[in-house]
């Protein structure tokens, strides 16, 4: 069962908030990226990506952290 639009931007805000952006709810298409040190927009890795699966499946109740994977820590 696909979700409908309004829960997505529920859980978008809601993981938006875990992370301190506090100052908007979000509508519409919702867009993750990650940045270098440099500012620079990258894809996500793949444990960010199965974490924001993971969260959507909750439906935002718990905000999976996927700061450090195993590329991270050369695992």
């Amino acid at each position: 069962m696909a979700a409908d639009r309004s829960e997505l931007r529920t859980v978008a805000t809601l993981i938006a908030k875990a992370h301190r952006f506090v100052w908007q709810r979000y509508v519409g298409a919702v867009v993750f990226t990650s940045v270098d040190d440099e500012g620079e927009t990258l894809s996500l890795r793949e444990g960010q990506v199965e974490a924001l699966l993971t969260t959507a499946g909750l439906g935002g109740a718990v905000v999976v952290d996927a700061t450090v994977d195993e590329a991270e820590v050369g695992a």
